[in-house]
């Protein structure tokens, strides 16, 4: 099996690179620069191939100023564009079978439990990002390619992403909630995504939108008490949402604000997660 990715060098396109690699799949990374050189070059490079994942985007948790704002936005459709309509220029033979595409489970509203068939869609940037992400990706199904959508929950692995930053601050002792610590906690263990990755890209019956989070969501208060207290450390240094705010901006609402959101589809089509709950994901993030 042969698989482009985009996004290859962040912190999910290079777990699943090094997995794929590892079980004799050939990847094609898609970079930034490949973008640059026009249809006819990405038509190249995806001929031959046999799956797409389109993971990449700018970050989330940063200072939103208006320009930013349009780099988030950009950042994710026009490479979602772009690799549609170089599908749109293959012929059918030459067309891979598939593409998963990245979205986020920012596009539910932040009150009330989530699964992929009862849902409220929120009204906010983040929102609005997600609903147009998962639109242009959406044209593949007019193409007769097999089209997912990943809407991805909080990521949780050592060597990156949220946690990475956050666990050094809690072995020494300054960690605490966010903002109250109320709001969901809808987390997936980085070895999780790869697996559900794998388990859709052999499922070739599969199709439409997967909640990428685990079984058992938790909220923010919860996750900061029990990595604490696995850590043997106090957690008192509350961050309230003015802070953040004057931090961040609006970016702040990807951490002030959080959905509580299930994977009913993967666990329906038989996916086994191997960290269902925050107890066995952290036990096994924190063990030396």
């Amino acid at each position: 099996m042969k698989i482009a990715i985009s996004g290859s060098t962040g912190f999910i396109g290079g777990a699943l690179r090094e997995a794929f690699v590892s079980s004799g799949i050939e990847v094609v990374p898609l970079l930034r620069a490949d973008f640059k050189r026009g249809e006819n070059y990405l038509v190249q490079l995806l001929t031959g191939v046999d799956g797409i994942i389109n993971l990449a985007g700018a970050p989330i948790v940063k200072r939103w100023t208006p320009v930013y704002k349009q780099q988030i936005m950009e950042s994710r459709i026009q490479v979602t564009r772009q690799l549609v309509n170089a599908l749109k220029a293959m012929s059918t033979d030459d067309r891979p079978e598939m593409f998963l595409s990245a979205s986020a489970i920012g596009i539910y509203a932040n009150s009330g439990t989530h699964d992929e068939e009862v849902f409220e869609y929120g009204h906010d940037f983040l929102g609005e990002v997600a609903t147009r992400w998962e639109g242009a990706a959406a044209e593949v199904k007019n193409l007769g390619v097999r089209m997912v959508i990943m809407r991805i929950g909080l990521v949780l692995g050592k060597e990156g992403g949220m946690f990475g930053r956050l666990l050094p601050v809690f072995r020494m002792g300054l960690g605490g909630t966010v903002a109250g610590g109320k709001q969901g906690f809808s987390f997936i263990h980085l070895d999780d995504v790869v697996g559900a990755v794998q388990f859709l890209l052999a499922k070739k019956e599969l199709s439409g939108v997967f909640n990428f989070t685990a079984p058992y969501p938790v909220n923010n208060e919860t996750f900061t008490r029990k990595l604490a207290h696995k850590l043997g450390r106090p957690s008192f240094m509350a961050v309230p949402a003015f802070a953040l705010k004057l931090l961040f901006s609006e970016g702040a609402t990807a951490l002030i604000h959080g959905p509580t959101v299930l994977p009913r589809k993967l666990t329906e089509a038989g996916y086994k997660f191997q960290f269902p709950d925050i107890d066995s994901a952290l036990d096994d993030l924190i063990k030396s």
